[in-house]
């Protein structure tokens, strides 16, 4: 491209100063992004690429690596699947934008997929419900794996209510709660009193009472542990007081109290038996 074409790119005449010239380059940019909204192609006008290789060469900037890149003859790749170079570079220009987004979301996409699909199956899903706080989910992962050799793939999750909504937006416990209760994947509680006698009154809540003397639970620390679940004529110890037990020291899970319970339907997973066993052993 020499300076002839570029004015008749630009349609300024050869003696134009840079006012008029930067002032017509600011009109085709407008009128090319005009059409480009309305879905229209520009009829026989410059390409963006174009017009600005015009503007920077009348305006005395270098234009080498443009002018080289434009002169390339059209790729015979495109030209055999009857793909015009000029269109596809006019779309490029106009939508680059669009296409980084579509890339960066297929990257995540991607990254999630494969996280989902190499992360190794949970061996012990263990949930905190209740007024609670504690910041770090893996660390508590990876203290249990460090003092229970037995199991190597926890999985610690919260439905924290109390101190912890504080940090939260738009968090409704509630409905999280009856999401992971619905989902059956839960094999460990670790519960605040009001949430202990809520879950183990509906029902959700193993029977731990062949606790009591295997393992010389304090009742008269766990009395008020005792309650009547569905279906129950009598009272029955659900969950085990394990508040002052060092598991909760570090990393630190700050609450009132923390009953240990296992839900109804993981009674017999050895893994949940194994972490129970661990917290009221040494509790």
């Amino acid at each position: 491209m020499d300076r002839k074409d570029a004015c008749r790119i630009l349609g300024v005449s050869e003696d134009a100063d840079k006012v008029e010239i930067t002032r017509r380059y600011e009109i085709l940019l407008k009128r090319n992004k005009a059409a480009r909204v309305e879905g229209e192609e520009q009829q026989g006008g410059a390409s963006p690429e174009e017009i600005d290789m015009a503007y920077k060469l009348l305006m005395g900037y270098d234009t080498s690596d443009m002018v080289e890149d434009y002169e390339l003859k059209e790729s015979k790749i495109l030209k055999k699947a009857g793909i015009s170079e000029k269109k596809l570079r006019n779309f490029f220009y106009y939508h680059k934008f669009h296409i980084l987004i579509g890339i960066l979301v297929a990257l995540f996409v991607g990254y999630m997929i494969t996280d989902i699909v190499t992360k190794p199956e949970p061996d012990l899903f263990l949930a905190f419900v209740g007024d609670f706080y504690f910041s770090d989910s893996e660390a508590i992962e990876k203290k249990i794996t460090q003092d229970i050799p037995d199991i190597k793939h926890p999985m610690v999750e919260s439905v924290l209510t109390g101190m912890a909504t504080g940090y939260v937006t738009e968090y409704n416990p509630d409905m999280k709660l009856t999401a992971i209760l619905g989902a059956k994947d839960v094999e460990v509680f670790i519960l605040d009193r009001p949430t202990y006698e809520r879950l183990g009154q509906q029902g959700f809540l193993a029977n731990l009472d062949d606790f009591i003397d295997k393992y010389a639970i304090d009742m008269e620390v766990n009395r008020e542990n005792l309650l009547k679940a569905r279906n129950d004529t009598g009272e029955h110890l659900y969950g085990i007081d394990v508040t002052k037990h060092e598991f909760f020291e570090n990393p630190a899970v700050l609450g009132e109290k923390k009953i240990v319970a296992i839900a109804v339907w993981a009674k017999e997973n050895p893994n949940a038996i194994k972490f129970v066993e661990y917290l009221v052993k040494k509790d």
